[in-house]
C-alpha cells in the first residue's frame, strides 16, 4: 500500500484543491508526534484527517487513502537527519490517482 501511495507524477495541487489542508495537517499532526510510524490519510465523517500511527501501533481503520513510511530506516540513508525535506518529497510524491481509487 506504501508504493501504491506514490507516484512520479507530482500532483500535490490536485491534493489542495480536494483538501485545501492537506500539507499543513500534515505537519500539524506530524509536529505533534514522537518516534517512528506511519502517516495515513483517511476519510470521517467526509472530511479528510492525517492520523499517525507510531510503531507498530494496531488501527482498525477499513480505508487507508494514502499511506506513508514515518520510519527512520524510509529516509536516513538518502537524507539523513533531514527529515523536512523527506517530508516534503514524500508530499510531492503523493498518487492522486491511486487516492480517487480508494475513495471509490
Amino acid at each position: 500500500m506504501f508504493w501504491k501511495s506514490l507516484s512520479l507524477e507530482n500532483s500535490l495541487d490536485k491534493f489542495e484543491e480536494l483538501y485545501p489542508n492537506f500539507k499543513s495537517d500534515f505537519y500539524q499532526i506530524l509536529s505533534n508526534s514522537f518516534g517512528s510510524g506511519w502517516m495515513i490519510l483517511i476519510k470521517e465523517n467526509e472530511v479528510f484527517t492525517w492520523k499517525f500511527l507510531s510503531n507498530a501501533e494496531p488501527y482498525n481503520i477499513k480505508k487507508i487513502l494514502l499511506i506513508f513510511d514515518i520510519w527512520e530506516h524510509a529516509y536516513y540513508l538518502q537524507f539523513y537527519e533531514n527529515k523536512t525535506e523527506y517530508f516534503e518529497t514524500l508530499l510531492s510524491l503523493s498518487n492522486f490517482t491511486y487516492f480517487q481509487n480508494q475513495m471509490n
